[in-house]
């Protein structure tokens, strides 16, 4: 086993270029953590689900994380110039009509990130990256099948050491005078087995009938048990008709779990996951109708935590419907941060499914909870976060070099808005990893000053219909070195280093 290290430059921001506003100043944050750049796009007809999502990933291999922007009737291409600037590239092929999101992962092992996007009644498209150029690879991969989709994400769940997709099925509605209607089951949420020679094989029937009989939001691998098999979490629509669902994962199939605590029956329409109270396993954050849910893990289930850990909404009149939630330290203090959106959606009938008023803000803010001492705070507007709108899928992560995560979100209405985050002192540290395929699943712990921050590799099924390259980031409050880092990957090898200290990108290879 080999660990590899790649130092970026010492300083705040990649040369050539100016740093970011007030890099390694104290002072720098005092007056708003973020510059915000709006770039137009193109604006869904209704508020509904189509043009929620985004990804962002290396697609022209020149080190930076571009964007991709599909739906809702066509799909962009931003290159990033590596400082957060962003212009557009070639026109993704494919058709995008109605397309919901996206998910990236390295689907034939040549090393660079693929796509897949989600659409709401057709095929998803299947983009298969070469050397930074974008093909539709759907019909010949196999995929070319309707479905009412939400959010997709990849794990090797038939550990023969490739990925497969796992794509969310949700579905049409109807409704009875005042008051929605399920008539019946949503679109099965479909399981693709990746063959490892470009096609892929359907694998629906390992998944139990409750689970492609909801209306899914969000599908995540998880790890919910200590085998390497992939676990599933569902994020689903629609309680009325089937709650949230966990499933353990098994040589041939997945078992519903309703021991684990995770079958939350609540409108579930987005899902963040994250180890926020340090006990080695991940925890969930639900955004769901008209509140959150947050579940803690402890001795082996995830409890009820949405009051104690302070999870609390403004007023309905403000912000009331949640869809895409993220997990990440945004002020580098080495503990895990909430990052929300709500956005207004309109609505069929003036009763929901479950007979509740459905009527809801045109225009709601997101909201970001700070971590403080294991409780969190909600400090949007101390922070400077100026987001507003018809929110659906965001990104975290680092788009201009500088080691300090930014935001970037889709509006149903139009605007593609990134926030770039300012950077000052603070200590951080980006881990990313030579093999992509190997590193769906991974879990990493930095260890400074005795402390363990650990974090786990998600490709898609999280925020909303959006995704991130596998690159995770930690921070540190004080500036004690790093003691060590630690891969532990899906199949149950390890790989250990220690690095020479922080603001640099650690290049992990097997």
């Amino acid at each position: 086993m080999i660990a590899r290290f790649a130092a970026l430059l010492a300083g705040c921001a990649p040369d050539p270029g100016p740093a970011p506003v007030g890099c390694a100043d104290p002072a720098a944050r005092e007056d708003g953590w973020f510059d915000t750049i709006a770039l137009p796009g193109e604006a869904a007809d209704t508020h509904r689900f189509w043009g929620a999502g985004l990804a962002a990933f290396d697609v022209d291999l020149d080190g930076d994380q571009d964007l991709l922007i599909p739906g809702p009737d066509s799909a962009r291409l931003l290159i990033n110039d590596g400082h957060g600037g962003f212009a557009d590239g070639p026109t993704p092929p494919g058709d995008y009509e109605r397309a919901v999101g996206a998910s990236v992962a390295d689907m034939d092992a040549d090393g660079d990130l693929d796509a897949y996007v989600s659409r709401w009644g057709p095929p998803g498209v299947l983009l298969r990256n070469d050397a930074g150029t974008l093909t539709d690879v759907t019909s010949a991969a196999g995929l070319a099948v309707d479905a009412h989709a939400q959010s997709s994400a990849w794990a090797d769940v038939d550990l023969d050491g490739d990925l497969d997709l796992l794509v969310a099925g949700h579905g049409p509605i109807d409704d009875s005078g005042d008051q929605i209607v399920i008539p019946g089951p949503g679109d099965p949420s479909r399981l693709w087995l990746n063959d490892g020679s470009g096609t892929f094989t359907d694998g629906s029937a390992r998944i139990p009938n409750r689970m492609h009989d909801a209306y899914t939001f969000v599908v995540t691998f998880a790890a919910l048990d200590d085998d390497p098999v992939p676990d599933l979490l569902m994020s689903n629509d629609y309680p009325v008709w089937e709650s949230g669902l966990a499933a353990i994962g098994g040589p041939a199939e997945f078992a519903v779990d309703a021991g684990l605590g995770l079958n939350v029956r609540a409108a579930g329409m987005g899902l963040a996951a994250g180890d926020w109270n340090d006990d080695g396993v991940e925890d969930f954050l639900v955004p769901v109708w008209d509140r959150l849910e947050a579940r803690a893990s402890t001795a082996g289930v995830w409890v009820d935590a949405t009051e104690a850990l302070g999870f609390t909404l403004p007023p309905r009149t403000e912000t009331w419907v949640g869809w895409g939630a993220e997990l990440a330290d945004l002020d580098l203090d080495g503990d895990l941060d909430a990052v929300v959106a709500f956005g207004h959606l309109d609505v069929a009938s003036s009763l929901t499914a479950g007979g509740v008023e459905s009527a809801n803000a045109l225009d709601q803010p997101g909201l970001v909870y700070l971590n403080e001492d294991g409780t969190f705070v909600e400090r949007t507007a101390q922070i400077g976060l100026d987001w507003r709108g018809t929110s659906r899928g965001f990104v975290v992560t680092d788009l201009d070099g500088n080691g300090f995560p930014d935001i970037a979100r889709r509006d149903l209405d139009g605007p593609i808005t990134i926030h770039l985050a300012r950077c000052d002192a603070s200590s951080w540290i980006a881990v990313e990893f030579a093999d992509p395929v190997a590193a769906v699943g991974a879990v990493v712990d930095l260890t400074t000053n005795g402390r363990v921050q650990r974090r786990t590799v998600h490709a898609g099924g999280t925020s909303l219909a959006s995704a991130t390259a596998p690159r995770l980031l930690f921070g540190s409050s004080g500036a004690h070195p790093i003691d060590s880092i630690e891969v532990a990957w899906p199949d149950g090898a390890s790989t250990s280093a220690t690095v020479p200290g922080w603001r640099t990108t650690a290049v992990v290879d097997r």
